[in-house]
């Protein structure tokens, strides 16, 4: 076997074992991005059950509407495709739902900074509208 075929078997070894490592960070991500998504069932599920018996936690506790107060209701008109109802029960609602779909799957997109950005600005706005809607 000559110097430059045990080069190329060298260089085919170590690019099989490139492939390799980066097969198993696509699996751990896609392991990642799934547990994120049980998770956010699972606490979402864990709300609604609470909801059913309490009503909202946040009305429970401190006896004023939660900063996203009617997004459920909003979310099942939009579903109805009455956006009119949607904005009136909360005018947040898509922003919400938008800026909460791109914080999961950050990982797949590029901008980073702009989703964080985006994020910022949504909580922020929606601030103002709950203070608003509280005086």
């Amino acid at each position: 076997m000559t110097l430059q075929s045990k080069l190329i078997d060298l260089t085919l070894s170590l690019q099989n074992i490139c492939v390799k490592v980066e097969d198993r960070r696509k699996e751990r991500s896609l392991i990642k991005l799934l547990l994120k998504h049980i998770i956010l069932f699972l606490i979402i599920l864990l709300y609604m059950v609470i909801c059913t018996f309490i009503g909202c936690p946040f009305k429970y506790i401190f006896k004023i509407p939660c900063p996203t107060c009617g997004v459920t209701r909003s979310v099942l008109a939009l579903l109805r495709l009455d956006f009119k109802s949607s904005f009136c029960y909360n005018p947040m609602t898509i922003p919400l739902l938008v800026v909460a779909f791109l914080s999961i799957h950050i990982k797949l997109f590029k901008a980073k900074k702009l989703i964080i950005a985006l994020t910022i600005s949504v909580a922020v706005i929606n601030l103002v509208i709950f203070l608003l809607r509280i005086l």
